[in-house]
């Protein structure tokens, strides 16, 4: 289903010429491994979205959301608490980077 969204989308945008002239037009869209990427218009969604720097977000808040738990880890008393706190922000940052993305994606 959510491909079918997807394609409508490009459609839409392509009827009204709003993907002309954009850098890459006419090659392959690359594989992105690692993504999950099932079908050529879910990969347009991620191009798009990385595109627009998205996906490099997400990828920085992983590695510091990483650190941030080895610092949890090895953490005690209020540290402990205050690295919690730090875990706690950098996931909820990333939950807002992928929700928008995915909202990117419905409209």
């Amino acid at each position: 289903m959510f491909d079918k969204l997807i394609e409508r989308q490009i459609n839409m945008a392509q009827s009204r010429g709003e993907l002309k002239n954009l850098s890459g037009e006419g090659k392959a869209i690359p594989r992105r491994y690692g993504l999950g990427v099932k079908s050529a218009t879910q990969a347009m969604g991620y191009s798009a979205a990385s595109d627009a720097g998205s996906l490099k977000r997400e990828e920085d808040l992983k590695k510091q959301i990483a650190e941030a738990l080895r610092a949890f880890n090895a953490a005690e008393g209020d540290a402990k608490r205050e690295a919690m706190q730090r875990l706690s922000d950098l996931q909820m940052q990333l939950s807002a980077e992928k929700d928008a993305r995915a909202n990117l994606a419905n409209k």
